[in-house]
């Protein structure tokens, strides 16, 4: 029987007393993580509650699960199909082992404003092509909700026999509610790693890698020793966190989350109630590369209003108008996104109801015509290992953006969030995609990557 509290912490809401130290050798180590001890049974916990054969808990968030989990994958020079809308933090672990990506590009929905999933048939068309693809990484569900055939990609990958890591990072609640959308562990895929933190109270950086292949818990644990991945001082106090709120899943998740999904469609319900407004949901799924949408990402189109969503984020975190302050989870050129958890209230929702009905009655028509997000690919002309190893060199200079088109890109730029890398190290920089980002930033979207925020000019390789 393993204790509900394998930590046995004396006073759970005592944040320092969570502070301990890892000389304490009866709660052992994340570097030992599946041994007979304190946070070797939470291990062995996690994993059964998800019905995997391992879990690893991460308490430096998602990026260095990705990290690890690719490490475990792949070898330099080896290929990796992975979308072109991951997270950021694939793109820098795939450059630092010096593997070679292979882009799938997944279908943007004009309409909607966002990428939609990647369909099984693309995925066979890039394995029977390329032979040599050692893995692929997909994110599901996508940044919006939307979730694809993930069974049906699974299924493809397993039957190239080629290895897949999801990334999941908004889909720890999924396994746990019949009304969520089907998760990547129950889809079989090989590597899962999810932000526990981003929709439970799991505390910030509390994030969990799940294992469904056995065959890949050597590996991943010689990537965890040979890695600088995971501090030698973790926090104790994170890791209880994660244990506490997959806890809370596994015995409360299916009450909560009923209210929480009551909660997100009353704000989809009273947003599309509102002049100018407009927010979809499920009844855009049952096609290729959106079969399926989590309801608990509220997605509210405000382009009606002639506003972007990132003015209309902007003002709903500064409290405009004497309303409360809300925080969105981003704004783009469209829409502002919600992510509605059991941790909201009907004052939550209210509170924004009345942000939105107050911008429409100033509302001004259409937004501004904005330049489109480039549909195409950029020219690779470096590898992105040789573009970094370039730019350390100092074989780099800053030039005005407009002459930077047509030259090499030595900065991986991404929107963020999402953290989606729209231009890559080693790539040629295209008039769209400057046109783009530059329009973006003078909005006031935060460039990740890029050198000069205003990106008024940035570094090319010589």
């Amino acid at each position: 029987m393993i204790n509900r509290n394998p930590l046995q912490i004396p006073n759970a809401f005592d944040p320092w007393g969570l502070d301990n130290s890892v000389s304490d050798n009866s709660l052992g180590s994340l570097h030992m993580p599946w041994d007979d001890h304190a946070i070797g049974w939470i291990h062995a916990q996690i994993a059964r509650y998800y019905g995997v054969k391992r879990a690893f808990i991460s308490t430096n968030g998602t990026t260095t699960l990705n990290k690890l989990a690719l490490y475990t994958l792949l070898k330099p020079g080896g290929k990796v199909l992975v979308e072109r809308d991951c997270h950021i933090s694939m793109i820098q672990t795939i450059t630092e082992i010096g593997a070679i990506p292979v882009w799938l590009v997944p279908a943007f929905d004009l309409d909607l404003g966002i990428n939609l999933a990647s369909t099984p048939e693309a995925i066979e068309e890039h394995l029977d092509r390329d032979p040599d693809i050692q893995a692929v990484v997909l994110t599901s569900p996508k940044y919006f909700g939307v979730v694809g055939d993930i069974r049906g990609c699974v299924a493809a990958c397993q039957a190239h026999g080629v290895p897949v890591l999801v990334d999941e990072a908004h889909g720890a609640c999924l396994a746990f509610h019949p009304n969520l959308p089907d998760s990547a562990t129950a889809a079989g895929a090989d590597l899962v790693t999810q932000s526990t933190h981003k929709t439970t109270e799991a505390w910030s950086q509390g994030s969990v890698l799940l294992i469904n292949n056995e065959a890949l818990c050597r590996p991943f644990l010689d990537a965890l020793h040979g890695t600088p991945a995971i501090s030698t001082s973790f926090s104790f106090g994170i890791i209880a966190s994660v244990q506490e709120a997959v806890d809370g899943l596994k015995f409360r998740g299916k009450r909560r989350l009923n209210a929480a999904l009551l909660l997100a469609e009353e704000l989809r319900q009273g947003a599309n109630l509102i002049p100018g407004i407009r927010s979809w949901g499920a009844e855009q799924a049952g096609r290729p590369g959106f079969r399926e949408l989590d309801p608990l990402r509220v997605t509210i189109d405000v382009s009606g209003l002639g506003l972007t969503g990132i003015a209309v984020e902007s003002r709903l975190q500064r409290g405009a108008d004497g309303l409360r302050p809300v925080v969105a989870e981003l704004g783009d050129l469209h829409n502002v996104l919600f992510l509605v958890t059991f941790g909201n209230t009907h004052e939550d929702v209210t509170a924004v109801l009345h942000h939105l009905r107050r911008l429409s009655a100033r509302r001004s028509g259409q937004a501004p015509t904005a330049p489109a997000i480039p549909d195409g690919l950029p020219r690779q002309v470096m590898s992105p290992r040789d573009a970094f190893w370039a730019v350390m060199a100092g074989k780099t200079r800053r030039v005005p953006i407009t002459e930077a088109i047509g030259r090499v890109s030595a900065e991986t730029v991404a929107v963020y969030p999402p953290g989606n890398a729209l231009l890559v190290q080693g790539e040629m920089v295209e008039a769209e995609t400057v046109a783009y980002l530059h329009h973006v930033a003078s909005l006031g979207a935060h460039l990740k990557g890029a050198t000069d925020p205003a990106f008024n000019s940035m570094r090319i390789i010589e």
